[in-house]
């Protein structure tokens, strides 16, 4: 015999995950078994929505637990290097949950973050708000690329196209 249940957590037992970190899951019956767990499990809580990202599409940031209207202090920094506008701070709303948005451009240099979080009268907690995650390079894929020529020497000009755009170079490094 066999059945499969989806619930969602924390919404159908009752509690709240306002700490980061790795949480088992265990499922057991309620009726004599052979082996009364019957499957067990592991889920990730983060404050961040991926813990990888392509340089151009945001990162979606999440905490909870904090005090309704606090003043908390959000950091992102690449080794001891903070991200541009960071440190900042951010208010947690009525419930004490922050959220913001961080948006990558095309200049944000790739490679590992870590994002920090602590309020200004929430006591710090344990484990504290912190994660990392990695920023990796956009893939573009540029269909009907057309070049003037199919090889050039050094000191040559190459014109290329696509769509409908033009444009003129020497020494250019296609990928």
């Amino acid at each position: 015999m066999s059945f499969v249940v989806f619930t969602k957590y924390p919404a159908a037992f009752g509690g709240t995950v306002n700490l980061v970190g790795l949480y088992k899951v265990s499922v057991s019956a309620t009726a004599l078994l052979m082996t009364p767990v019957v499957a067990t499990g592991r889920f990730q809580v983060g404050l961040t929505d991926n813990l990888a990202y392509q340089r151009t599409v945001p990162v979606l940031i999440r905490a909870n637990g904090y005090f309704p209207l606090d003043n908390v202090t959000v950091n992102l920094a690449q080794g001891s290097t903070s991200a541009p506008n960071f440190p900042t701070t951010k208010r947690a709303d009525t419930n004490g949950l922050v959220s913001l948005t961080w948006l990558t451009t095309i200049g944000t240099p790739l490679g590992s973050y870590l994002l920090t979080m602590s309020g200004t009268s929430t006591p710090t907690k344990n484990p504290a708000d912190s994660q990392t995650f990695i920023i990796y390079p956009t893939n573009a894929t540029i269909s009907g690329l057309l070049l003037s020529k199919g090889s050039i020497e050094r000191t040559e000009a190459l014109e290329f196209s696509m769509g409908g755009w033009r444009g003129q170079g020497s020494g250019l490094q296609l990928h």
